[in-house]
């Protein structure tokens, strides 16, 4: 994972005692040279040994770019980090842990300030309790750090999967199902208890209405299907793990022939731009995405300013947004679109 000063001395097209002269501080290198060396050393991220104080960077850390919500997050706490002092190094772990862990020793190379970690599902805590104990100052975004003396600013998931079902509840809906993906993930876990609790509660005792495939569109699209298998009744209404996945089950409906919502009424979750732009506009639980940034860079900023300090998790409560996604069950007086049974 890490650059070499190797590569540093071929990107700059120059010998590997002239790239260990510029890295040293030598004095014997003529000007164009030296900053051709040093623009390598910066395209690489590469870190002389000598450098051994924390530099003002810090390390965010992302399972992918291709959900919304990521680069909405990761452009939030870049903007509130700029303004703290500090950049943002943007590492994509693909939700590979081993790749995450590879990419904190990089960062760790390279003295970063202090590291983010953005809804992720630490595996190995006791690989992480190592690095805390080390002094690497993390915070934690929407990820699971239970068991790890380290802060998490989050949204409250399980309330989320409540405050959905509640909403599918309340337009007369009892067959609902959940699109998720991984039943590994944090996330999916508090969702779905959640969204079960709040069913239990309204005396409803589904079989089969979870559907694990991914956090993905065409896993959507797979866990519409999915549930249309394995529900006692096909779901009028359908609760998404995210907006993608939403967006993924609206299609898959519409290829279907079936209404939204006069057929099936969908729920994401994030808040995304994405959930505005789908025909009808999406009914969501939205992530306070501003403040969520806001509090995990004053977290770390201040963990980085003292280091010896505790600081307490900081959860915030969702809000449903309501699109045009959701309405009365088919068939529902309730439902003008549908026919009265």
């Amino acid at each position: 994972m890490s650059s070499t000063l190797r590569e540093v001395a071929e990107l700059a097209g120059v010998s590997l005692a002239t790239a260990s002269r510029v890295a040293s501080g030598g004095a014997r290198v003529r000007p164009e040279t030296r900053s051709r060396v040093e623009q390598a050393m910066r395209d690489l991220l590469y870190l002389p040994p000598r450098w051994t104080l924390p530099t003002q960077a810090i390390g965010l850390l992302v399972p992918d770019l291709v959900n919304p919500i990521f680069p909405l997050l990761a452009q939030a706490i870049e903007e509130n980090a700029r303004k703290a002092g500090f950049a943002t190094i943007l590492c994509n772990t693909a939700s590979s842990p081993k790749l995450e862990v590879d990419y904190f020793r990089a960062l760790r190379e390279r003295r970063v300030a202090g590291m983010m970690f953005l809804c992720s599902d630490v595996l190995d805590r006791a690989q992480y309790t190592r690095f805390l104990d080390d002094g690497v100052r993390l915070v934690f975004v929407n990820s699971d750090s239970e068991g790890l003396d380290a802060t998490l600013i989050g949204i409250d998931e399980r309330a989320a999967g409540r405050v959905a079902s509640e909403h599918l509840l309340e337009l007369g809906h009892t067959s609902i199902g959940l699109a998720t993906g991984s039943q590994n993930s944090m996330a999916t876990r508090l969702k779905r208890d959640g969204a079960q609790r709040a069913l239990q509660l309204a005396g409803l005792d589904p079989t089969g209405w979870i559907a694990y495939e991914s956090f993905t569109f065409e896993g959507g699209r797979r866990a519409l299907r999915a549930l249309q298998e394995t529900m006692e009744r096909s779901p009028t209404g359908v609760i998404c793990a995210n907006d993608l996945i939403a967006i993924g089950v609206m299609a898959e409906a519409a290829e279907q022939g079936l209404r939204v919502p006069g057929d099936l009424s969908v729920v994401g979750f994030d808040g995304t731009l994405a959930a505005s732009y789908c025909s009808p506009p999406l009914t969501t639980i939205e992530q306070p995405v501003a403040d969520l940034a806001e509090s995990a860079v004053k977290a770390l900023v201040t963990l980085v300013a003292e280091s010896r300090r505790s600081l307490p998790s900081l959860i915030f409560q969702p809000r449903l947004r309501v699109g045009g996604s959701t309405g009365p069950p088919p068939g529902d007086p309730g439902d003008p679109s549908g026919d009265a049974a």
